[in-house]
Formats: C-alpha cells, sequence, structure tokens
C-alpha cells in the first residue's frame, strides 16, 4: 500500500480522534519537532503541523526521542516523542498526524520499528509495553507486557529479510528475540546496561549489533545465536562504550557510531572500530545522532549541540552550520531515494537546560 493509499484511507477518520491543537506539555520555546533540509543541510524549515479538531497543531513544543522512516516508503515516518505520544506522515514530513489509539497520544515512546514487506504493520513502544498495528494505525494491540519492576522496552527492531524476527531491547540489558511477529519472545542476550541501539546489517540480517548505554557493543553474526561483547575491543576509544547512536549505509559494507568519545567507523559489520578525525578532541562535546549518506559513505553528518557538521570526505575537513534550533538532535535521518533531504528530530537534553 502506498503513502497515498494510506492517506486516503485514513483521511475521513483524522478529525475524530486528533486531540486539541496544542499539545499538553510545557516545553521551552517552539523550536522543537522536525526539521527538514532538501539542499544537504545549508538551509532547514521546521515541520511541526497536524490537524486537530481546534484547528491546526503544533509539534514546535515537543521533543522527539525517535524518528524512523518507513524502508518501502520514503514519504512515510514515524516520530516518537518525549511527553506527547506518537506521530505519523504520509507526505514527507510536511504534515503529521496522531492515531486513534488515545493509549499513543500521550506519554513516552523511545522506538518506533516498520515492517519490511508488510507495510501497516508497525511496533511501538510505550511504558512497558510493545503495541503492534496492522491496519496502518487504525487499531493497535498490546503484544508485550514487561512485568518486571523498572524494566521496560527501550529499542525495538525488524529484521527486513525476514520480518517474522523481531528483535526487542530492555533498560536491563536484556535483548529479547520473536520469531513469529511478537507473539512470543526468547531471551537471547543478557547485557548489563540499558539497550539503546539494535542495528541489523544492511549486508546480511543474520549480523546483528548491540549499542549499550555504557557497556559498548555486542556483535552477533547468527541472527542472535552467539553473541560477542567488543568492550575490551573499545577501550582505546576513551568512553566509547556510552553508545548514543548508529548509521550504516545502504549496502552495510560501512557503519559509522556515536559515542561518548566521539565517531568510530566499521568496515566490517560492527566487529572492529576505528576513529574518525573530528574538530574537537576526543570526548570534548557529546554527539547524540550521526548519519551517513546511504549511497555515499564518504559523506557524513553529525550533530553536537546545536551546530550540524558534514564532511564529503569521510571526515579529513568538516564544513560546520548553525541550525535554527535551541535545541539538539535526537535523530536524523537521510531520505534513501535522494540524499540532499536530511530529516532532523529535536529535542532539549539535560545539559542544555542547565545551560538555559
Amino acid at each position: 500500500m502506498s503513502s497515498f493509499q494510506r492517506s486516503i484511507f485514513l483521511i475521513p477518520i483524522i478529525f475524530l480522534f486528533l486531540g486539541a491543537g496544542c499539545l499538553p506539555t510545557k516545553q521551552t520555546g517552539r523550536d522543537g519537532g522536525i526539521f527538514k533540509s532538501t539542499d544537504q543541510g545549508k538551509t532547514w524549515n521546521q515541520s511541526a503541523l497536524f490537524p486537530s479538531i481546534k484547528g491546526v497543531g503544533n509539534l514546535g513544543g515537543a521533543d522527539i526521542e525517535t524518528m524512523i522512516m518507513d524502508p518501502s516508503d520514503n514519504l512515510v515516518f514515524y516520530i516518537g516523542t518525549k511527553e506527547d505520544g506518537l506521530f505519523y506522515s504520509y507526505d514527507g514530513a510536511n504534515s503529521w498526524q496522531r492515531p486513534r489509539d488515545t493509549n499513543l497520544t500521550s506519554g513516552f515512546i523511545p522506538s518506533v520499528a516498520v515492517d519490511t514487506k508488510n507495510v501497516c504493520t508497525v511496533y511501538v513502544l510505550k511504558n512497558q509495553y510493545v503495541y503492534k498495528t496492522i491496519d496502518c494505525g487504525r487499531s493497535f494491540e498490546r503484544i508485550y507486557d514487561e512485568v518486571r519492576s523498572k524494566v521496560v522496552p527501550t529499542k525495538i527492531a525488524v529484521d527486513w529479510y525476514n520480518p517474522s524476527h523481531v528483535y526487542l531491547g530492555l533498560s536491563n540489558g536484556d535483548v529479547l528475540k520473536s520469531t513469529n511477529e511478537g507473539r512470543a519472545w526468547t531471551q537471547i542476550l543478557t547485557a548489563k546496561k540499558e539497550i539503546v541501539e539494535i542495528i541489523i546489517s544492511h549486508a546480511d540480517s543474520r549480523k546483528v549489533l548491540i549499542g549499550t548505554k555504557s557497556e559498548g557493543f555486542f556483535v552477533s553474526l547468527d541472527a542472535g545465536q552467539t553473541w560477542k561483547s567488543l568492550e575490551q575491543d573499545l577501550e582505546p576509544f576513551k568512553n566509547a562504550d556510552m553508545v548514543y547512536d548508529v548509521s550504516q549505509n545502504m549496502t552495510g559494507s560501512v557503519m559509522v557510531a556515536a559515542t561518548g568519545f566521539g565517531l568510530l567507523r566499521s568496515q566490517d559489520q560492527g566487529q572492529s572500530w576505528e576513529q574518525i578525525k573530528l574538530v574537537t578532541s576526543p570526548g570534548q562535546v557529546i554527539i547524540r545522532s550521526v548519519a551517513i549518506d546511504p549511497k555515499n559513505e564518504k559523506i557524513l553528518y553529525y550533530v553536537s549541540g546545536s551546530t550540524f557538521y558534514k564532511t564529503i570526505d569521510a571526515g579529513i575537513t568538516w564544513d560546520t552550520r548553525k541550525l535554527p534550533s535551541t535545541r539538539s538532535v535526537s535523530s536524523m535521518i537521510i531520505d534513501t531515494k535522494d540524499s540532499s533531504m536530511i530529516y532532523l528530530g529535536m529535542k532539549l537534553f539535560e545539559e542544555q537546560k542547565k545551560g538555559l
């Protein structure tokens, strides 16, 4: 089903469930939400409007926790916010909609994943639950309930080759896997720290990279049957065990990770890593988001604070520009079909709040 067909399907019911035009959260400023560039980051425009029963709503006050592009349709986006629930777009992030299910119109949404072959199937994390829709968001069901106290799902990913295989990361370091689209789960990894990234290699979906909050990476070459910890391999890079973000190119031949050390590059699906030279010294700034041009691994982007960095020579030289927001970036996506299109999810982090 195309983004156009999904839009037509949902238009008659949009105004029945979208809620108020203003989001209930009390954020500093209106420079949050999503920013979009059509010229590789030279200029930016905010994309924050959504229809509501009270008129046009605005995402500008929202902090974005996660943003994904539908792997089958570059016009379809899903975003999870810190306090304002789930939003989605069917027009290339030009406008946004909210789901009908009121369970997902507020609260913290840390991760979203889309089935690569059944595009109306989407997985959403909230609190201790995993929600799933198979009808493009018309309805959701809870397919996982974490019963342990103070343990919540933090990251979810769908195997692009076999989408019945779903990986789920938890705040206590556990990684679970389902081989039947979320109906049953098996624990496949026990780490000690929160799972912040699950990367399934574009080259081979059996190669899975897990990023943790402060325990580095775990890598599996056999779809999660066995794992290797890379914590010792990262020791030459101080604080690289703090993983913030990971990006890979279209072929999976190159991965780049944003860590507490800075940027690291892997050319073997995460099994080994090397330093990428930056303008700043290692550990001098916090880099929470990084992206590789899908078709040219020499072109990299990252954000620190409100500064946007770009290299066209794999990190030998960097160009910098100030973003039109006081917030930093939690998520960055480059369009897989048109790499001049870049999308940023904005968030006000704690270190920025202290500086206000």
